[in-house]
């Protein structure tokens, strides 16, 4: 199945494999009888078919006095593409449409030349499932802007639940004060959260070099010597003793992970780092070594 155009969205899935060659079983195969199967397990197995996903957005204002909002509602922008089950036919898409109830305007991909030019694109949308994605909002944290986000997926949500788990970059929270902050946030803006994830990448948008409808993933990083500087250096205001401070109505522990964009092949994709993010970084890992920053500059990890 074919994805959808980027109206946009994207997953947790390991990196992919190669297509069959013809003859064998697996990607390359196809399944004639499908349509003459019981319209009730057809449907089951389009909802098998629904995978949680990784979702990244991000805001760029499209002119400098733009507010990146529409009638007061974010504009995001995304390069994930959607589930391609919302193409593959009208079956399919009526079973994804149950999954994926939430959807979110997206911004138009080219720059504006003027002011109020930046609403959203009709031919583009997001469509999630509150229940099993995870966003990742890149860049700084603007608190009104994600309360809007979780306000807006929790009143189009058939469950009235909303989202349950959203990812926010740790250097949002890696300065003096910062512990105090997110236990302020933790009360409110991320209440009703199943779990809340620090990444450990601090681009404002994913690296240039992924492509449109690629694929992200959060993974785990205990054992980067970057991960247990964090935990020693500013990571410490947001830990209570040996264990990351709780959040949300699950009372969950805070997780650390680590946010990779994929490639088509499923390789991670390199970063071009320039002064503005070793300043980033440095400011992440005050005590870090110069040699030590190089490294993870040249290796782009974070």
């Amino acid at each position: 199945m074919a994805a959808s155009r980027p109206e946009a969205a994207a997953a947790p899935i390991p990196p992919t494999p190669p297509a069959a060659q013809p003859g064998e079983p697996g990607r390359g195969s196809t399944f004639p009888l499908f349509a003459d199967l019981p319209a009730e397990l057809r449907l089951k197995i389009w909802h098998f078919s629904f995978e949680p996903r990784v979702v990244a957005l991000y805001t760029r204002k499209l002119h400098y006095a733009d507010d990146a909002q529409s009638r007061g509602i974010p504009v995001w922008q995304s390069r994930n593409a959607n589930p391609a089950q919302l193409s593959a036919s009208v079956e399919a898409r009526q079973a994804a449409l149950e999954h994926y109830t939430v959807s979110l305007a997206l911004a138009p991909e080219r720059a504006a030349e003027r002011a109020g030019e930046s609403p959203p694109d009709p031919d583009r949308r997001l469509y999630l499932s509150p229940r099993d994605d995870t966003a990742v909002v890149l860049g700084e944290f603007h608190v009104e802007r994600v309360q809007k986000l979780l306000r807006h997926v929790r009143q189009h949500d058939p469950r009235g639940r909303g989202l349950r788990r959203l990812g926010v970059g740790a250097g949002c929270f890696a300065h003096q004060g910062g512990g105090w902050l997110l236990r302020v946030y933790a009360k409110n803006v991320f209440r009703d959260l199943d779990e809340l994830l620090l990444f450990m990448y601090n681009g404002r948008a994913p690296p240039d070099s992924w492509p449109t409808g690629g694929e992200c993933e959060l993974l785990a990083c205990h054992a980067a010597d970057y991960y247990r500087r964090f935990v020693l250096g500013r990571g410490a205001e947001l830990r209570n003793g040996d264990e990351w401070l709780r959040v949300g109505r699950a009372n969950a522990e805070l997780r650390v992970v680590d946010l990779v964009f994929r490639s088509e092949r499923g390789s991670d994709i390199g970063r071009e780092v320039d002064p503005v993010e070793a300043g980033r970084l440095m400011a992440m890992f005050p005590d870090m070594e110069t040699d030590m920053l190089n490294s993870l500059l040249a290796d782009a990890d974070l």
